[in-house]
């Protein structure tokens, strides 16, 4: 069970999907050690907006420390911008691709598209850990004295290797 953290789903406008449930998500949740999850008051499906075109999800602290999945264009796809490189692509997008994000060029822009079941896969089992991990970090800096903050290259590493971490467990598999 997902415990104490209550799992939401806002409206989405017109033209937008979410990548997976609130059923995936609390599903998710329950496999993840209590502790990871002390503290941590809701994960939701929210719209996406310009300021967060760019993140599948986003991790805010506070007195009630929340986790938000973002939406998609029901498309499933978007444009990487002008002048970007194949080199780029593939260094910045490697753990997408290795979920099954595909990528084309067409005319001097790269096509990034996903089908449904790879990025519910992605989101659930990257992106959620990964902001799991956030607050994980966050929780272990408050313990410190004075209290560190939460945005540090060393937030996002340990976000990205707690993801990884659980990953590698037989019951994620």
């Amino acid at each position: 069970m997902s415990g104490e953290v209550s799992v939401f789903e806002r409206p989405l406008p017109a033209g937008w999907v979410y990548p997976c449930s609130t059923a995936d998500i609390a599903q998710r949740l329950s496999l993840l050690p209590a502790r990871d999850l002390e503290g941590l008051w809701a994960v939701g499906l929210v719209p996406a907006t310009r300021k967060d075109c760019w993140a599948n999800g986003r991790y805010f602290p506070g007195e009630r420390p929340t986790i938000h999945l973002y939406s998609f264009r029901d498309t499933l796809s978007y444009r990487q911008p002008p002048h970007t490189r194949r080199a780029d692509v593939e260094r910045g997008l490697a753990v997408e691709l290795a979920y099954g994000m595909h990528v084309e060029q067409t005319g001097g822009r790269f096509l990034c598209r996903w089908d449904a079941d790879s990025l519910r896969r992605f989101i659930l089992g990257h992106v959620l850990l990964h902001e799991v991990g956030h607050h994980v970090y966050q929780r272990q800096r408050q313990q410190q004295d004075p209290p560190l903050l939460l945005r540090t290259r060393a937030s996002e590493q340990f976000a990205e290797d707690y993801a990884l971490r659980l990953l590698s467990a037989p019951k994620f598999r």
